[in-house]
């Protein structure tokens, strides 16, 4: 009798995703509350700066062998599509792993278009995986999604346990985007940096969508941010920060495109990694 298996891909996986990623040790009162940077030099600058989080590597490419279906009763298919942040970056020669139980279950290269391109009208990159396996139905096992960057020679991987359900197929009807920046070898150590901005009315700031922010660990960028994404107010960003160890000390920038100058915040902050938060004042 053919038995089922596989993982619920989706909501689920992601929450738990994120829910390891977000590590955070300090849990008392006085560290819950926002941390205040006030004061601030101010530089006026010719053009709005280029920040970005160099996200190149040393990581050897992995000598992966695709699994002999042979010795598997059941699949299910993954779509998996790239984050943009690492979107950019892509090459044909990237691959992407599934592993259960440390088995390797699914292998392959980014998905082509009719045209052979590996990127989709949208400028998208997917993997398309077959995952086997021979797992009771309903029985939960742990999984590792791996992602290794040829450009960048960057290997990203997270974890987490699931449940597999055999011949279903997932992340196509609704796209499946995994937080694989948040899966850094070379920045372990993620911190969601929430700030609350806060412009006085006798200040020559005014918030623009061109406004740009940027968290510094000893002059190398680690985060930034666009308010041209934002879709609130202005008031709250939250910016993905990357360090090497918890417990980093990190600067903030913030460009105003008002007043064509780089706010740089005097206060440090301590990254701890998982859910952190910060008061600016402009």
């Amino acid at each position: 009798m053919k038995t089922t298996s596989i993982y619920s891909y989706g909501v689920a996986l992601i929450a738990s995703l994120a829910m390891m990623c977000a590590c955070s040790s300090d849990d008392d009162d006085e560290e819950k509350e926002e941390q205040k940077t006030v004061s601030y030099t101010k530089e006026t600058v010719a053009q709005a700066p280029e920040w970005s989080v160099d996200m190149s590597a040393s990581d050897p490419a992995p000598d992966w062998q695709s699994p002999d279906a042979s010795l598997y009763e059941n699949w299910a298919v993954l779509m998996v599509t790239l984050e943009p942040e690492l979107a950019k970056y892509a090459s044909e020669n990237d691959l992407m792993a599934v592993f259960i139980n440390d088995d390797l279950r699914a292998l392959s290269y980014p998905s082509r278009t009719i045209s052979k391109d590996i990127y989709d009208d949208d400028g998208n990159i997917s993997f398309i995986l077959k995952i086997f396996g021979n797992e009771l139905s309903g029985r939960r096992v742990e999984f590792t999604l791996k992602y290794y960057s040829t450009r960048l020679h960057h290997m990203f991987t997270l974890k987490g346990e699931e449940q597999f359900v055999a011949e279903e197929e997932y992340g196509i009807s609704e796209p499946f985007v995994p937080p694989f920046t948040m899966g850094s070898t070379k920045y372990p150590v993620f911190t969601n940096l929430r700030m609350t901005i806060g412009v006085s009315e006798t200040s020559d700031i005014n918030q623009s969508p061109d406004d740009l922010i940027a968290v510094f660990v000893d002059g190398e960028c680690r985060g930034t941010y666009s308010l041209n994404n934002n879709t609130g107010d202005g008031s709250t960003v939250a910016v993905p920060v990357f360090s090497r160890q918890e417990g980093e000390t990190a600067t903030i920038r913030y460009y105003s495109a008002s007043s064509s100058s780089v706010l740089t915040f005097k206060e440090p902050i301590k990254l701890k990694g998982g859910e952190q938060s910060v008061k600016l004042d402009l």
